[in-house]
């Protein structure tokens, strides 16, 4: 005899069959393919009869046989699916996001975060990889400095360590620029530290926002509502500082708010859905079927702390394990044989700059606390029609007697390029190890270079600064005006990332955000943009995450 059941992916399928001589071979049959015998004293035929029970969970298929049977007097079958409506990786910037959007439409979420700490501003959630230049500074390694990543691991992920600020980017930072102003809408209104005005600025400040309004860079007092455009100003900062995570989810946070440490699940309800919070929870792999000529998420192999590897069912993923991690735990699940996507983890992008300070020898460091507390607040320019391209932050501090003024130069996007690998060759439950090259385009080390002369000739060089004396440290041995090669080789020695990697999954991804070439699978983190944000990447990431939700409440929950 050979009894067939017929299945649709993810599900566990139970068995149950009396305990009698005529089913015969059906124990044996099982065991032998895997099925786990349940202990179920109280589950009784309606007379009495003692009942055995399987089960199986099938992540692929849609029949399963259970063969060599010498006969079958009472038996029956039942398939339940224990996927949730979604399954998010990554409770940081957008994962949290995503997941609160989708409950709150109702839907059942499993969100997985690999850490414990639920950190406090300032918080350090360094990973343990660290992204080096070698000389002429020209790529990556994975563990060797001074390039260096956040790499998450927190709830709320690097949202809790980068100073809250608050800017919303540009709408062609978007994979859909037309999407982006309702998604930014959807995180409602910010409640903002209030900056100080033009007036309210110590003198040598004012002058120099006029020397940069002289140079065709306006004051624009805040870079924080709509979209980022040139001018000067200061970058908005959330007053209460909370990370995503807990602007999304805080409100049901068990116990004491103060505890720093979630290492177990809990759940969130949120009107009439629900999160699964599992934190200590580490994705190994994803797990496919084949339909068809196409390859479905239909699993996910995870281990939390202290626990082996199990597999659990999905109907649909959401990646938001962040720009390395993401394309990371793709390429080790087999992407580029089983989806023929071979832009998974190329064009990996990045934020690189370098720092350079000048003196102000006739300017007072002596600053006034009830006007400003400029050893807190930096003045930050975007530079660029349209979109910026260039940021500078410029920030006061005391050397010795003297003011001196530290600029950062940003490239907020150049032609470097770098790319995350992964050996396949690695077992379902191995640790995902991923490898990174970065190649540093001369192309940008030039526009850095004609960033600084812009700022030494148009701003420091005006009439307005002219009773300042700006003047670039160390003085007497930093390149003179004029000295292109000298700044270029100043730029390249000072070279330094800002942690704001993108774009390592753009070109895999569809304009709704799914994996190309496989189905059950998006995207919604920072390496979905085709290129890093304008400006700090925070709220936009945010935004992502709410707009990912919304492409899978319109296009499969209609």
């Amino acid at each position: 005899w050979e009894w067939r059941i017929q299945y649709t992916p993810p599900t566990r399928v139970y068995i149950w069959a009396m305990r009698d001589m005529f089913n015969a071979g059906i124990n044996v049959s099982l065991q032998a393919d895997g099925w786990s015998d349940h202990d179920a004293p109280d589950f009784l035929r309606s007379d009495g009869h003692a009942l055995q029970v399987w089960s199986k969970l099938l992540l692929e298929g849609s029949e399963v046989a259970v063969r060599h049977l010498s006969g079958i007097l009472v038996a029956g079958a039942v398939s339940v699916c224990e996927a949730h409506d979604a399954v998010i990786i990554g409770a940081g910037s957008a994962g949290s996001r995503a997941a609160s959007s989708l409950a709150a439409a109702g839907l059942r979420v499993l969100l997985l975060e690999s850490g414990t700490e639920l950190p406090r501003f300032g918080y350090d959630v360094w990973t343990q990889g660290r992204l080096g230049t070698g000389n002429p500074r020209l790529w990556y390694t994975w563990i060797s400095p001074p390039f260096a990543f956040f790499g998450g691991r927190a709830l709320g992920g690097t949202s809790a360590t980068n100073g809250l600020v608050y800017t919303q980017g540009h709408p062609d930072d978007f994979p859909m620029p037309a999407d982006a102003s309702a998604a930014l809408a959807a995180l409602g209104p910010a409640e903002l530290e209030s900056p100080p005005g033009l007036e309210d600025l110590p003198t040598p400040l004012r002058a120099l926002a006029n020397a940069f309004a002289s140079a065709g860079v306006p004051w624009l007092g805040l870079h924080a509502r709509g979209a980022i455009k040139e001018g000067l100003g200061f970058v908005g900062r959330w007053r209460n500082r909370q990370s995503s995570f807990e602007e999304s989810l805080g409100s049901c946070l068990p116990g004491r708010r103060n505890v720093t440490s979630r290492p177990q699940p809990w759940v969130c309800r949120l009107g009439s859905g629900r999160v699964e919070i599992h934190p200590g929870t580490e994705v190994r792999r994803l797990l496919w079927t084949q339909v068809g000529d196409k390859h479905v998420a239909s699993g996910l192999v995870v281990a939390r702390r202290g626990r082996q590897p199990a597999v659990l069912p999905v109907r649909r993923v959401v990646l938001a394990a962040g720009t390395v991690g993401t394309p990371s735990l793709l390429l080790a699940s087999g992407v580029a044989r089983r989806c023929g996507n071979a832009a998974v983890g190329a064009g990996l992008q990045e934020h690189l700059g370098f720092d350079v300070a000048f003196v102000l020898p006739t300017a007072s460091c002596e600053p006034d606390p009830a006007r400003w507390d400029w050893a807190k607040t930096p003045l930050v320019a975007f530079l660029g029609q349209g979109r910026p391209t260039l940021q500078l932050m410029l920030k006061p501090r005391c050397c010795h007697d003297a003011l001196c003024l530290q600029v950062t130069f940003v490239l907020l996007r150049g032609s470097s390029r770098g790319k995350v690998r992964v050996p396949e060759e690695q077992s379902n439950s191995s640790k995902v190890s991923p490898e990174l090259s970065f190649e540093i385009a001369p192309e940008d080390l030039a526009t850095l270079a004609s960033g600084l002369n812009y700022l030494r000739t148009s701003v420091l060089a005006a009439p307005d600064m002219e009773p300042w004396q700006p003047t670039a440290l160390p003085v007497g041995r930093f390149p003179e005006v004029g000295d292109h090669e000298g700044a270029l080789g100043h730029i390249a020695e000072a070279l330094r990332n800002y942690q704001h990697t993108a774009s390592s999954m753009s070109a895999a991804l569809d304009s709704r955000l799914r994996l190309m070439g496989c189905e059950g699978v998006r995207v919604a983190d920072a390496s979905a943009f085709p290129s890093p944000v304008t400006g700090h990447p925070d709220v936009p990431v945010r935004a992502l995450g709410h707009l990912v939700a919304s492409y899978i409440l319109e296009d499969e929950l209609p």
